[in-house]
């Protein structure tokens, strides 16, 4: 080591010790990465030692030159309520370099039985560390006593005993003389999304935080910046800025231009950062896309134009202020449009025809999607399956670069970046011309890398390391893989399923609408924002999202309905049966109404029993049914409404109806009848009356004729 280099070390080691011994909050930086001191802490059976945690550190990550002497930083974290007691720290180191990459990963990863090297080479004094805080030390090894011989990468542990107790231990490794080592290319993926949400577009106040000084689009494309790495765009937030044209915020309208400018490569994500291959798995027969976006495209948010067709700007940038089409809303320069880049161990071998028709020939794979029988990474990163070319990314790597990114100081970003850069000496040292590996970051990546920069600065520092393009890495002679046939879950897909069988169940209700694409349309949007890879992630906050998502589906398809009546009474031989049919879409619908009698008490003109019907957004209508009475009883009449094509709408009604069929006849002879009687009975009485009345003025004339005579 040089001795700027020792310098840097010594001020390394200096700082780590001064965190270690102010922050007693270490222990909950240690947990952000799996440290092979917390994986290999060994207490003993014979005495209960205090459950504290080891870490070992070395100047320059590991990164040793010929003649130097081995510098290293040990740390216990106590996190207790106990004082752990004085102890002895014993560094010790392998005399024989590691030969594949495999026993080097067991290595970091504790999975080797042997947890200490071999040869100890200095020790040091470790002082009580009392409860919830930190204690460290100072390790240095002399480079005579050193049993190293060939360049390569070398073991590295460290041992705590307080007495015959063992308190402790921490592994590492060390790239001793690799300056001989090969140049490995490097290429680096990230994804530039926004946390993953239900909504189809972006809103004016999600572009306004996402595109703010520390917001997480500003933060991806200032750490992207100045590098060679290949971005992968969703073009759910280009669509969302040029959307909203004259009513985009500032900051959205400035980053799109800033993306615009980016020399480096990019390749267009799915809507969202959707999962391509989920679907296809639970039966969806073709990869799924975004339909027609002209229903969100409001000509008023854009000045008036000449009527040209818009065209993007090259690079990429906001292009045409006139009102866009569908396309323009998404179109992009990308330098490498048949990339793609599917859910982490997602493809199956069926995926690849149906991708392919979909017009991707090119997939960013997982080391884990692939049968290898390593374990721990591929001889490179270009390879091909059938005829789908794929850029596999090593898990392994990106875990370390993961990590280191995520750290929040330099001094616990040193075991991560230790991990990652020796791992690539390895491989410089074993190959005169090793292949390009690709590496990648996760969703959302700026949300937690807080060292990215720093991160990339200590990578391409070492001088086994060089940067690379996708281009690159897709350029070099491709191996064939064989991709595995059991990847997600069966809870996920069968998840999915019921996604898409809500979203088909959509598609069939939206032709009786007006404008039936602003519903299948926006529906797609939704449902490919709920198969964001990001959800893979929090799988409880994506059921309840899920759950949403069908229970709109169900109301979608419920909105338009015949309206529930209750027994209805048919006291005539022709009466009008009211029906009412609600509306609760946003836009006219129009429908087919159906009316059939079950049975032959109910008789329906045949000019009657289907009708065709327009009903406004937002309201009910009610129509009038003519219906005749055949004759008496209760008897049903079957309400639907269907599209033009047949199609169901709703459910179907059924009504009851009570038929008292000429009631009315009846009564009307009754009283006629009994008008009559009563007529007649008056008129008889008259008569009888009459001839009272006459019988009495005959008798009285006859005693006036007796009486004259008399007198006579």
């Amino acid at each position: 080591m040089t001795p700027p280099l020792r310098l840097a070390a010594t001020i390394l080691i200096a700082a780590g010790v001064a965190f270690a011994l102010t922050a007693p909050a270490s222990a909950a930086t240690a947990s952000l990465h799996p440290t092979p001191s917390t994986r290999a802490s060994v207490p003993t059976a014979a005495v209960a030692a205090p459950k504290v945690s080891v870490g070992l550190t070395l100047a320059d990550s590991g990164d040793l030159g010929a003649g130097e002497p081995l510098q290293a930083v040990v740390t216990v974290v106590n996190p207790t309520t106990t004082e752990t007691p004085a102890a002895t720290a014993t560094l010790s180191i392998d005399a024989n370099p590691f030969t594949s990459r495999s026993t080097l990963a067991a290595w970091f990863s504790g999975k080797t039985s042997n947890s200490i090297a071999a040869t100890d080479v200095a020790t040091a004094a470790v002082p009580a560390v009392s409860s919830q805080l930190t204690g460290s030390a100072d390790l240095t090894a002399a480079a005579t006593a050193l049993p190293l011989t060939f360049p390569g990468v070398y073991g590295v542990s460290v041992e705590v005993k307080s007495g015959s107790t063992v308190i402790g231990s921490a592994r590492t490794a060390v790239a001793w003389n690799a300056a001989s080592a090969a140049t490995v290319p490097v290429a680096i993926a990230v994804p530039l999304t926004v946390p993953a949400s239900s909504s189809g577009f972006l809103t004016a106040a999600q572009l306004t935080q996402y595109t703010a000084p520390g917001g997480i689009l500003t933060t991806e494309l200032s750490d992207v910046q100045g590098t060679d790495i290949t971005i992968g765009i969703d073009p759910r937030v280009i669509a969302s800025i040029r959307v909203l044209g004259k009513s985009a915020p500032a900051s959205a309208v400035a980053w799109l231009k800033a993306l615009g400018q980016l020399p480096n490569e990019s390749f267009p994500l799915a809507w969202a950062d959707a999962d391509l291959t989920a679907p296809l798995h639970a039966g969806s027969g073709a990869v799924l896309a975004t339909k027609s976006l002209d229903y969100a495209i409001n000509p008023a948010l854009f000045p008036t134009s000449s009527g040209t067709t818009p065209t993007p700007a090259p690079g990429g940038s906001t292009g045409s202020t006139s009102v866009p089409t569908s396309s323009s809303l998404v179109a992009w320069d990308y330098t490498l449009p048949s990339l793609e880049w599917p859910a982490t161990s997602s493809v199956e071998p069926t995926d690849l025809k149906p991708l392919a028709a979909a017009g991707i020939s090119s997939l960013i794979v997982s080391s884990g999607n692939v049968d290898d029988p390593d374990g721990q990474g591929l001889d490179g990163a270009s390879a091909k399956s059938d005829s789908t070319t794929l850029a596999v990314s090593d898990d392994v790597l990106s875990g370390y670069l993961r990590t280191a990114a995520a750290t929040t100081t330099r001094t616990s970003a040193v075991t991560p970046i230790t991990e990652l850069t020796t791992t690539l000496a390895l491989m410089g040292l074993q190959s005169t011309t090793p292949r390009a590996v690709l590496l990648t970051l996760g969703s959302n990546w700026a949300t937690s890398t807080t060292s990215f920069t720093r991160t990339l600065g200590d990578l391409y520092a070492r001088s086994w390391v060089s940067g690379a393009t996708m281009t690159g890495v897709l350029a070099e002679s491709r191996q064939s893989v064989t991709l595995d046939k059991d990847t997600e879950a069966d809870s996920r897909i069968d998840a999915v399923g019921e996604l898409l069988s809500a979203e088909s169940e959509v598609a069939q209700f939206a032709p009786i609408a007006k404008n039936p694409t602003a519903i299948t349309s926006a529906n797609r949007l939704e449902l490919l924002a709920l198969l964001s890879n990001e959800w893979i992630d929090t799988p409880t906050t994506w059921a309840t999202a899920v759950q949403a998502y069908l229970s709109q589906a169900d109301d979608a398809v419920s909105s338009v309905q015949v309206a529930h009546s209750s027994r209805i009474l048919a006291g005539s031989d022709q009466i009008s049966l009211p029906i009412s049919i609600t509306n609760g879409l946003d836009q006219d619908v129009t429908v087919q109404l159906s009316v059939r009698p079950r049975t032959a008490r109910l008789s329906i003109d045949p000019a009657d029993q289907v009708q065709t019907l327009v009903i406004p957004a937002d309201s009910q209508r009610r129509v009038q049914i003519p219906i005749d009475a055949v004759s008496n009883g209760k008897a049903q009449l079957v309400v639907r409404l269907t599209s033009a094509s047949g199609l169901a709408v709703g459910s179907p009604q059924v009504l009851q109806i009570d038929v008292q069929a000429g009631w009315e006849t009846i009564g009307t002879l009754i009283f006629v009848a009994l008008v009559v009687a009563l007529f007649a009975f008056g008129l008889i009485r008259n008569i009888r009356k009459r001839r009272r009345a006459n019988a009495a003025a005959d008798d009285d004339a006859g005693v006036e004729t007796d009486g004259a005579g008399t007198n006579d």
